[in-house]
């Protein structure tokens, strides 16, 4: 069994756990940035080797790494924590961290790896509300380790300000026609958030929008169950989308409400088990034209 294997079922059976990467960028005056990313996310971890230059013009990509024939565009994250004025140069001691986002597949520098760890869902707590409401939110949650904070790192968000779109756009020709339904979407990151919205939103929908699988538990009470269709991520702090799930097929409330699940992972394996678990549709990738034909089939069922 691969390890993508072993990562993915790892992700299906527990629902209520989360796995990181945990990591840290420093930058030239000795200040450690600790973070953290979701071990879904990553493709594989490589030693650092010297990048091929590409033109300042994409900053913050800082050079293109030769990941066995395919060039990967590197990120300097300090770009985003700290003026230009502290950042230092990549050295030979720093790591790249490849990470597969829909297939879409960017490095980052990190100057040094920890060790993976499992958290419960429970552990990841929100930023503070003040820090949430800056402008330049780029962490979904903190965890804290031992009187320490790591940060969990929103790569999608950090993409979405680079004007990078991980989905696929299409012009709705029915457009509102599920007007005066209700949808409960499960979205813990603020890109998806946002393009989720704006999607049922143009079909007509009235939208809830929950930032974990708890939070959407105390939204179907909140509104008495009343909803049409669930949208959910399966990665979410707290609970995750296939935890949510379960605790909805045995809901007599609530288990008769479709649900289309919308993940980044790439897999073919967990798409496979939640069909057979008979949890919902699971869509690969953020495609517009798929889940409008998906939510339809949805309704159908």
């Amino acid at each position: 069994m691969s390890k993508n294997k072993d990562k993915i079922n790892e992700l299906f059976i527990e629902g209520n756990e989360i796995k990181l990467l945990e990591f840290e960028v420093k930058d030239k005056n000795g200040k450690n940035y600790s973070l953290a990313l979701n071990i879904q996310k990553i493709k594989e971890v490589v030693e650092f080797q010297e990048l091929e230059v590409i033109p300042d013009v994409f900053e913050p990509f800082t050079g293109l790494y030769n990941l066995r024939g395919t060039p990967i565009p590197v990120l300097n994250l300090l770009k985003f924590f700290t003026n230009t004025g502290n950042i230092t140069e990549a050295n030979i001691n720093d790591r790249i961290i490849i990470c597969d986002f829909q297939h879409l597949l960017i490095g980052i520098i990190v100057s040094k790896t920890r060790t993976v760890n499992t958290y419960n869902n429970s552990e990841v707590q929100p930023q503070p509300e003040a820090l949430g409401q800056t402008q330049k939110h780029f962490f979904n949650g903190i965890i804290q380790k031992n009187n320490h904070i790591i940060n969990l790192l929103d790569i999608e968000f950090i993409l979405s300000s680079l004007k990078i779109d991980l989905g696929s756009k299409s012009v709705l020709d029915d457009s509102n026609i599920y007007e005066n339904k209700r949808v409960l979407i499960l979205e813990d990151s603020r890109y998806f958030q946002k393009k989720t919205e704006t999607l049922f939103k143009k079909m007509g929908f009235d939208v809830v929008m929950a930032a974990d699988g708890q939070i959407g538990m105390e939204m179907l009470k909140k509104h008495d169950f009343k909803f049409d269709l669930i949208f959910a991520d399966i990665e979410m702090p707290v609970l995750n989308g296939i935890g949510f799930a379960r605790r909805v097929k045995k809901m007599d409330q609530a288990k008769h409400i479709p649900i289309v699940f919308n993940t980044s992972l790439s897999n073919p394996t967990l798409k496979d088990d939640i069909e057979k678990e008979q949890l919902g549709i699971c869509i690969v990738k953020f495609d517009e034209d798929s889940i409008f034909a998906n939510v339809k089939l949805a309704f159908a069922a």
